[in-house]
């Protein structure tokens, strides 16, 4: 694979594809673009995913949020009718349960942050705001857990990103 679109709901997901999935972990491949599809009419990315199948070496991922609804896939798959089912992944319950699922023994003691979950999966962007310390920004304390970020400890933590991690690391060794 030569080069990887990721389609990710908005500004947030960026960020942690960018900064995690891109540069920590190094599983995007050699280059990939960040689409924001929330923001953008269902035919033009219909139409881009078209494309993107029509180019050797060109292959694409579709990232959404469960938000609670567990027909979410199905109703991607539905809505974006060029999108292939091995592609789509749904962070279960939001991305923000994938932030919070790496975050490193190190932060949890420099902000006492008292964090005993087992699975992170159904945490809510709520839920994690409500974890930020209270002088720091959301984006702020995204970016230190991002810069420190336990794997292994997310791959245990929560399902759907050890999904995604998995997918991407035989990607990129295919």
């Amino acid at each position: 694979m030569n080069h990887l679109y990721i389609f990710v709901e908005g500004a947030r997901d960026r960020i942690v594809f960018d900064n995690l999935f891109g540069k920590k972990l190094s599983l995007l491949g050699q280059e990939y673009d960040i689409v924001e599809y929330s923001t953008k009419k269902v035919e033009k990315i219909n139409n881009f995913i078209k494309s993107i199948k029509s180019i050797d070496g060109c292959d694409y991922i579709f990232v959404g949020d469960q938000d609670g609804n567990i027909n979410k896939k199905a109703k991607i798959l539905s809505k974006y009718s060029c999108l292939e089912e091995e592609k789509v992944f749904i962070s279960i319950f939001e991305i923000e349960s994938w932030i919070i699922s790496g975050i490193s023994n190190k932060l949890l003691k420099k902000y006492k942050i008292k964090f005993s979950y087992t699975d992170t999966s159904a945490i809510t962007k709520e839920m994690f705001e409500n974890i930020v310390p209270e002088h720091v920004s959301v984006l702020e304390f995204i970016s230190y857990i991002i810069d420190d970020f336990d794997v292994d400890k997310s791959l245990e933590l929560n399902s759907s990103f050890n999904q995604l991690y998995n997918y991407l690391n035989a990607k990129k060794a295919s």
